[in-house]
């Protein structure tokens, strides 16, 4: 598969820390600014491996420069276009560093990413893999005014990524390497969403935790992947659930559609539900083998997970009775006591506080 490599480091004195790895394609006009964000970390003992996957413009002479420059950290190689999970898959055979850092070809690393995470994973040998939140920018690399917020409680994450990728950008995750050795890394069926499908798999293994701050910033293009190709993405998304869905839940049967319902209620989509009783019950189902999983989270992780579900049925019954479906509205507020007895008791008080007070 490999028709040529550059500038092996033979004269290194100790194997690095981490090795961050880089596909690229096609990508003159940003790999540049992507190399001098891992260039410039505070933290500095790393191994840059970046696989050109069959590039037709001067993405191998960029990379080439770069590797000429840090002969002793910056590695490429050159292959033949065979998608962006083979050529991962390649650097991550290559890796020399205990910890796997990913960035692709045209985002940017915030100076503190690496030592943030390294930290994380150094004080945290339970979690197998840390991430945090991004902005985005334009292809002028513009603030474009978007941050994704997500919580970092580590069984909240692992329980989402049940249902969808609750971890985000790829491009900014950082694992560690003998868990993806025991993988067998990415899975190369998997055209599109191969970074969730590798999420659901190393969350059966070890914790996941996600930074607060934000460490990357993520280009927008109009030849990304996730604008040019949506929805076959979502369907290598909707198998990547289905699979641990069908682990966590024994014998449950799960079809895609089951997938897309679940998907459906988590985005707040209740009008798009096809099966709304099915749904109920793989919920109830899925939480049950969570518990059940071999990675185990504390009461208070468990109570977090809980309120959310709850909040989502509130929500529901809410958008069922304004439909005036009073029968099935009852039966999704019961569904709401069932998760988190208290939680539509408070709402219920600040409504009628709210609503005294008005009248006040």
């Amino acid at each position: 598969m490999i028709s040529r490599e550059i500038q092996q480091n033979s004269n290194s004195m100790k194997d690095p820390k981490v090795s961050v790895i880089m596909a690229a394609y096609n990508t003159e006009k940003y790999i540049q600014e992507s190399i001098e964000s891992v260039v410039g970390q505070t933290f500095t003992d790393w191994e840059l491996l970046i696989v050109d996957d069959g590039s037709s413009d001067s993405t191998p002479e960029i990379i080439n420069k770069f590797c000429e420059k840090y002969s002793n950290k910056i590695h490429g190689f050159f292959i033949k276009n065979s998608g962006p999970a083979n050529a991962r898959n390649y650097a991550i055979e290559k890796a020399k560093g205990s910890y796997i850092a990913v960035l692709d070809s045209d985002d940017i690393a915030l100076p503190e990413r690496f030592e943030r995470q390294v930290q994380v994973l150094d004080e945290n040998l339970d979690i197998g893999l840390v991430s945090g939140n991004y902005a985005g920018m334009d292809c002028k690399g513009n603030h474009i005014g978007y941050i994704k917020i997500r919580k970092n409680n580590s069984a909240f994450i692992a329980w989402k990524l049940a249902f969808y990728n609750s971890i985000g950008g790829h491009s900014l995750v950082m694992y560690r390497k003998k868990i993806i050795d025991k993988l067998a890394g990415y899975n190369t069926d998997f055209t599109y969403s191969h970074d969730y499908e590798l999420f659901t798999r190393i969350s059966r293994m070890a914790k996941v935790y996600m930074l607060p701050e934000v460490l990357m910033k993520y280009r927008v293009r109009d030849s990304n992947i996730t604008n040019t190709k949506r929805e076959e993405q979502r369907v290598f998304s909707y198998q990547s659930s289905l699979e641990l869905l069908s682990e966590l839940i024994s014998g449950a049967n799960l079809s895609i559609n089951d997938i897309k319902d679940l998907f459906h209620f988590w985005k707040h989509k209740y009008y798009l539900i096809e099966n709304p009783n099915r749904v109920i019950k793989i919920i109830k189902d899925a939480y049950r083998g969570f518990k059940n999983s071999k990675i185990k989270f504390t009461r208070k992780d468990y109570s977090e997970i809980r309120e959310d579900i709850a909040m989502h049925y509130f929500s529901w019954q809410r958008d069922v009775s304004l439909k005036g479906d009073i029968s099935f509205s009852i039966k999704i507020l019961k569904e709401s006591f069932y998760w988190r007895p208290q939680w539509p008791i408070k709402k219920l008080c600040k409504k009628i506080m709210a609503s005294l007070s008005g009248r006040g």
